[in-house]
């Protein structure tokens, strides 16, 4: 048989691209939650079969971690609670409801919280669940201050859709996450998404204290026409005068 090495991934140039279009699909009636989704996790399983959960409600715990919870995407009854092999928990399945029930956490301002207040506002709706640890891409340990926040604002899966059009009318909520992980991680002052592109480089101003990222080019500076690798993060403070964030 031939062998086919490669180095650098491989790039499959197809003619044509996904158009930028959203479309209506059939909402499932049965949705399910895995625990192996979730690197790292030793679950425990919080609600019992034919248990009514509210969307944004707690399925299972972290043993070792139980503040960091993972919830319900909807509103409905548990229908199952599989276990395989010494118990090990499969998946938790919810049957949606009709009418859309919600976790109500209130709104926060920003601004006026610190690290701890963001931390357990992320922890309470099961958003820190999403945030992973380098560097064997586990889910993060809430007991531990990051070195450095690295936000990606890319994806390099096969048809992936542009960041842009996927953020188009959400930037200032894009940009309120930014600020709420730039007080978790107390060396970044600011981080500031004006605009986001795929296929590009952005450019960095410095100053004295906010870090701002002001804006992106259209350029390709690669010469292959493949998306470039988009990620932002701080550099700790050396004998360097000078900050820089790093984007690749």
């Amino acid at each position: 048989a031939n062998v086919i090495k490669l180095r650098k991934g491989l790039d499959i140039n197809l003619k044509g691209k996904a158009a930028e279009t959203y479309a209506t699909v059939k909402e499932p009636g049965f949705y399910a939650l895995v625990p192996d989704d979730f690197p790292g996790v030793t679950p425990k399983v919080v609600v019992k079969e034919q248990e009514y959960v509210m969307a944004g409600g707690p399925l299972f715990i972290d043993k070792y971690h139980p503040e960091v919870k993972f919830v319900s995407p909807v509103s409905g009854v548990v229908t199952s609670v599989e276990r395989g092999a010494r118990r090990k928990v499969l998946n938790i399945v919810v049957e949606a409801a009709a009418e859309q029930d919600y976790e109500e956490f209130g709104k926060k301002n920003v601004a006026s919280m610190d690290a701890d207040a963001v931390k357990t506002a992320l922890l309470e709706a099961g958003i820190f669940a999403f945030i992973k640890q380098r560097p064997y891409d586990i889910i993060a340990d809430p007991t531990v201050t990051p070195k450095g926040i690295f936000v990606s604002a890319f994806d390099t899966n096969p048809l992936a859709p542009n960041f842009e059009f996927a953020l188009k009318g959400e930037e200032a909520n894009f940009q309120t996450g930014l600020d709420a992980l730039a007080v978790m991680e107390h060396s970044i002052d600011e981080l500031r998404i004006q605009s986001l592109l795929v296929e590009g480089v952005m450019l960095i101003e410095e100053m004295s204290r906010p870090l701002r990222l002001t804006s992106v080019t259209d350029t390709d500076t690669s010469g292959s026409g493949s998306p470039q690798a988009v990620s932002v993060a701080e550099e700790r403070r050396s004998a360097a005068p000078e900050s820089t964030l790093c984007v690749s």
